[in-house]
């Protein structure tokens, strides 16, 4: 890895925030700037991103990195605690909850789950929203991400399936019983490496020096 490939993929990295595929742009960059120094807090912001998989900490390595690397003078970092996104039962109850018309959140103590804590809105409520929509809702946000099953038409392949009522009930369940669900993208999620294109994203850093 020459220095100017790492700089490129840094600057892909830094051109691509927010976009899909950042957390993975800022891996490629801080691992590339990492070969080409040997300084040690640099370093050690790589080592904390290694073990964390957090998108800030791929950030923040890589930037440490990218200033050792170039010489330009960096202030220390100011590290803030980033809040942690709502739940999947704290989202749904501020979407005005849901309607429980089978019976399945009271069987599973999902219309106590505001006692558990104060100042909570009711997760089961007589107007809420309908189990279907807000299994949309939540798939939107990532707080349930649609799996690929084999594909039944004539092209074969796989078919994305979609993201309904069971898999609501089966994640409300889950975090009745402690395991939190949290949007895929956030930092305070579990780890799952993306399904990204790694190699999409390592010609798109080379894409200007191709033309």
């Amino acid at each position: 890895m020459t220095r100017t490939q790492a700089l490129a993929l840094y600057q892909a990295a830094e051109a691509g925030m927010g976009t899909p595929g950042a957390r993975k742009r800022w891996k490629l960059a801080a691992r590339a700037l990492g070969g080409l120094t040997c300084n040690l807090q640099a370093h050690q912001a790589l080592t904390r991103a290694e073990h964390s998989h957090a998108r800030a900490d791929w950030r923040e390595a890589a930037r440490a990195l990218h200033a050792v690397v170039t010489g330009e003078a960096r202030p220390a970092p100011v590290v803030k605690a980033e809040p942690r996104p709502m739940t999947l039962c704290e989202f749904l109850s501020k979407a005005g909850g849901l309607l429980d018309v089978n019976g399945d959140l009271r069987a599973m103590g999902a219309a106590q789950w505001h006692r558990r804590a104060p100042f909570r809105r009711r997760l089961v409520t007589d107007n809420g929203l309908g189990l279907d929509y807000a299994a949309d809702l939540a798939a939107e946000r990532g707080y349930i991400v649609a799996y690929a099953t084999p594909g039944h038409g004539m092209a074969g392949g796989e078919d994305l399936h979609r993201i309904g009522a069971r898999e609501l009930l089966e994640a409300i369940s889950r975090e009745l019983a402690g395991v939190v669900s949290l949007p895929a993208d956030s930092d305070w999620a579990p780890y799952v490496e993306r399904p990204d294109d790694e190699e999409a994203l390592w010609n798109e850093a080379f894409e200007a020096e191709a033309a």
